[in-house]
């Protein structure tokens, strides 16, 4: 499948949540949508409640079930008319679901990744043309619509590809199951997307740190067995061994790398240039032009260098605006 552009209005808002019982996880609430004002007056207030609002298997936070993509169209145009905030939902396996919770944490993120973008863009100093562009998390809609990335990066091509390589995906509310099955969607629902930068941000700890990974994947043949090419811990507090474990055997990772419990030697993201939070992006990967990620780079673009984002630039921003 391809990617549709679908110019759609996206007001963020900041909400936290905690999260619910097991009890609530599997629960699932109705919304009979037996008339247009109804409906909309029961998913805005839930929208105020987000914290009750139950989980469906992947942890992203149910609005209503059974509910259908007409119906969630329907939805989208009352509340442009209504000129009531528009968060990110998606219908999947008849339920409505809310993308995240669309806080601060990930507009910083987002940003933050741009700004490391228009550095390496601004190092490249007599080139004819900036290699990437960001155009924004609505600029491109998947599978008509129903889903899209924090953040879209195209290669600057002419004529322009009209499509992004990388694509951001934020976790904060959202648990890091569901991130990497949105991860997996974006490889499967298009051949155009050729790398997924996903970053996980957890919640503060009593003394104010907080844990965050970094986990990035490229295009597989096969992308329902995708595999992380490098994850990295990089949050000012570290990740336990026991929770490594759980990361390697969700994610089918060789290892963790970074800030771990009882690394050897343990060093924290503390400054900018430590290499092993240097993420590096192969140039062919991040600017090829076929959907296959092995060439086709742009001859303005071939002798253009690996991207390298330091890891703790993200951090930085990220930790600024938990709440």
């Amino acid at each position: 499948m391809s990617l549709h552009t679908a110019p759609v209005a996206q007001n963020r808002q900041t909400s936290s949540t905690e999260s619910p019982s097991d009890d609530a996880r599997h629960s699932e609430e109705t919304i009979v949508p037996t008339c247009h004002n109804i409906l909309l007056d029961e998913v805005v207030e839930k929208l105020r409640n987000y914290k009750t609002l139950p989980r469906d298997d992947n942890g992203s936070p149910m609005l209503a079930s059974p509910f259908t993509q007409e119906q969630l169209e329907r939805l989208v145009d009352q509340l442009k008319m209504s000129d009531r905030p528009l968060p990110k939902m998606f219908v999947e396996d008849g339920k409505l679901l809310l993308d995240e919770d669309l806080g601060t944490v990930h507009e910083s993120v987002s940003r933050s990744i741009v700004g490391v973008i228009v550095a390496h863009n601004t190092s490249l100093s007599g080139r004819p043309n900036r290699p990437l562009f960001a155009v924004g998390a609505g600029a491109h809609r998947l599978n008509r619509g129903k889903v899209q990335p924090d953040e879209q990066f195209e290669v600057h091509t002419v004529p322009r590809r009209g499509c992004p390589n990388f694509v951001v995906e934020v976790a904060h509310a959202q648990g890091l199951r569901a991130a990497v099955h949105r991860a997996g969607r974006y490889f499967r629902e298009s051949d155009n997307i050729l790398i997924c930068l996903v970053v996980k941000i957890y919640s503060r700890r009593v003394d104010g740190s907080c844990a965050m990974l970094a986990l990035l994947y490229y295009r597989e043949p096969n992308p329902a067995h995708m595999v992380p090419q490098a994850v990295i811990s990089f949050g000012t507090a570290p990740i336990s061994r026991q929770q490594a474990g759980r990361i390697v055997a969700l994610t089918h990772a060789a290892h963790v790398s970074g800030f771990v419990e009882d690394a050897t030697p343990l060093v924290p993201c503390d400054r900018l240039g430590i290499p092993m939070y240097q993420l590096a992006i192969h140039h062919l990967r991040l600017l090829a032009t076929n959907p296959h990620g092995d060439g086709g780079v742009a001859a303005n673009h071939v002798d253009v260098p690996d991207f390298v984002m330091d890891l703790f630039n993200v951090q930085e921003d990220a930790i600024h605006t938990l709440e």
